[in-house]
Protein backbone atom coordinates (compact mmCIF):
# COMPACT_ATOMS: atom_id res chain seq x y z
CA UNK A 1 0.00 0.00 0.00
CA UNK A 2 1.49 3.47 -0.93
CA UNK A 3 1.30 5.92 2.05
CA UNK A 4 0.61 9.32 0.77
CA UNK A 5 1.46 12.92 2.28
CA UNK A 6 -1.76 14.69 2.61
CA UNK A 7 -4.80 15.73 1.14
CA UNK A 8 -5.47 18.47 -0.03
CA UNK A 9 -8.62 20.68 -1.93
CA UNK A 10 -9.28 22.61 -4.83
CA UNK A 11 -12.37 23.95 -6.47
CA UNK A 12 -14.41 22.16 -4.00
CA UNK A 13 -12.77 18.46 -5.11
CA UNK A 14 -10.47 16.68 -2.96
CA UNK A 15 -7.01 15.22 -4.19
CA UNK A 16 -4.10 13.29 -2.43
CA UNK A 17 -0.41 15.33 -2.26
CA UNK A 18 1.71 12.66 -3.13
CA UNK A 19 5.10 14.63 -3.54
CA UNK A 20 6.85 18.02 -4.41
CA UNK A 21 9.72 18.45 -6.63
CA UNK A 22 11.64 21.54 -7.71
CA UNK A 23 11.62 20.28 -11.44
CA UNK A 24 8.76 19.64 -13.63
CA UNK A 25 11.14 16.59 -14.87
CA UNK A 26 10.67 15.26 -11.86
CA UNK A 27 7.54 15.58 -10.99
CA UNK A 28 6.38 14.22 -14.34
CA UNK A 29 8.43 10.98 -14.13
CA UNK A 30 7.09 10.54 -10.74
CA UNK A 31 3.60 11.17 -11.78
CA UNK A 32 4.31 8.66 -15.20
CA UNK A 33 5.44 6.03 -12.31
CA UNK A 34 2.26 6.12 -10.35
CA UNK A 35 -0.04 6.18 -13.51
CA UNK A 36 1.66 3.39 -14.64
CA UNK A 37 0.84 1.78 -11.31
CA UNK A 38 -3.11 2.43 -11.79
CA UNK A 39 -3.11 5.69 -10.26
CA UNK A 40 -5.22 8.71 -11.44
CA UNK A 41 -1.95 10.95 -10.85
CA UNK A 42 -0.57 14.51 -12.76
CA UNK A 43 1.02 17.06 -11.43
CA UNK A 44 0.78 21.26 -11.16
CA UNK A 45 3.01 23.98 -10.69
CA UNK A 46 3.01 26.33 -7.66
CA UNK A 47 4.35 29.30 -6.44
CA UNK A 48 5.82 29.01 -2.58
CA UNK A 49 6.56 32.22 -0.82
CA UNK A 50 10.57 32.28 -0.80
CA UNK A 51 11.32 29.32 -1.94
CA UNK A 52 10.10 29.86 -6.19
CA UNK A 53 8.49 27.31 -8.32
CA UNK A 54 8.01 23.82 -7.39
CA UNK A 55 5.58 21.08 -8.86
CA UNK A 56 3.24 19.02 -6.96
CA UNK A 57 2.69 15.26 -7.45
CA UNK A 58 -1.23 14.63 -6.93
CA UNK A 59 -3.73 11.98 -7.19
CA UNK A 60 -7.94 11.54 -7.91
CA UNK A 61 -10.48 13.86 -7.92
CA UNK A 62 -12.84 12.89 -4.76
CA UNK A 63 -16.18 14.60 -3.93
CA UNK A 64 -15.64 14.34 -0.34
CA UNK A 65 -12.06 14.53 2.15
CA UNK A 66 -13.58 10.97 3.42
CA UNK A 67 -13.15 9.57 -0.03
CA UNK A 68 -9.88 10.66 -0.52
CA UNK A 69 -8.59 9.87 3.08
CA UNK A 70 -9.52 6.23 2.24
CA UNK A 71 -7.85 6.15 -1.30
CA UNK A 72 -4.45 7.29 0.28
Amino acid sequence: MTNFSCIAVADELYTIHCASYQTKQQAAEDAQVLTTKGYPAFFMPVEIKEKGKWYRVLSGKYGTKEKARLAA
